[in-house]
């Protein structure tokens, strides 16, 4: 049980730390322009700063793209093995990491991004 913790446990990591990314990067953006950014208004590009955090928000975010299909099969593949024992803490905990990234994928913060 402890192997499946552990897993379920860093597949629930890894969106938060493409969610805390992201968002430290809006957050600074709007700090320096005064103002929240969104679509266009400006273009991150623009922004000094984007060198600084366009490699860690882009490698997270293809991290994080990774684990959601293992997430989904690992879960699959939990609940077939241990049908009769099944302890659901460790699949709502990273469930809710992985929601928490798609919420984040499917903002204006990410649509800002990307722009």
């Amino acid at each position: 049980m402890k192997y499946w913790k552990f897993v379920f446990c860093i597949l629930g990591i890894l969106p938060i730390v493409f969610v805390i990314s992201i968002l430290s990067f809006y957050v600074h953006a709007g700090q320096i322009l005064g103002r929240p950014p969104h679509y266009n208004q400006p273009d991150p590009k623009e922004l000094d700063i984007y060198i600084d955090y366009s490699p860690f928000v882009d490698w997270t975010a293809g991290i994080w793209l990774w684990s959601v299909p293992i997430w989904l099969i690992l879960s699959v593949i939990y609940l077939i093995v241990k049908k009769k024992e099944i302890n659901w803490r460790p699949i709502v905990i990273s469930g809710t990491g992985q929601i928490l990234g798609i919420l984040t994928l499917y903002s204006g913060v990410f649509e800002w991004y990307i722009d």
